[in-house]
């Protein structure tokens, strides 16, 4: 899923109960998320326990840091890393 930034892009990436988010070429928070009710979703990880939530066809998440919901598209149906190094 990648936000509707496109000069600033992140994405999140969830494979088999564990969740990446990042830039391009910058990992900034991963850890586990777990499907709680029909299409919301708990993220936990060092930095976050927050919920993310599915919606006409784009993901919701608020962002404590910046005191903002982003809205991210989903672009693929498989896990897609760009330009980044993820440790699995």
């Amino acid at each position: 899923m990648q936000t509707q930034d496109m000069h600033n892009s992140e994405y999140f990436v969830f494979l088999r109960g564990k969740f990446y988010r990042y830039k391009q070429f910058e990992v900034l928070d991963e850890g586990t998320y777990e499907n709680i009710y029909d299409s919301v979703y708990i993220l936990k990880s060092d930095n976050i326990d927050e919920y993310i939530i599915y919606s006409n066809g784009k993901f919701h998440f608020y962002d404590r840091k910046r005191n903002n919901v982003l809205i991210y598209s989903k672009i693929d149906n498989h896990a897609l890393f760009i330009n980044v190094h993820i440790k699995r």
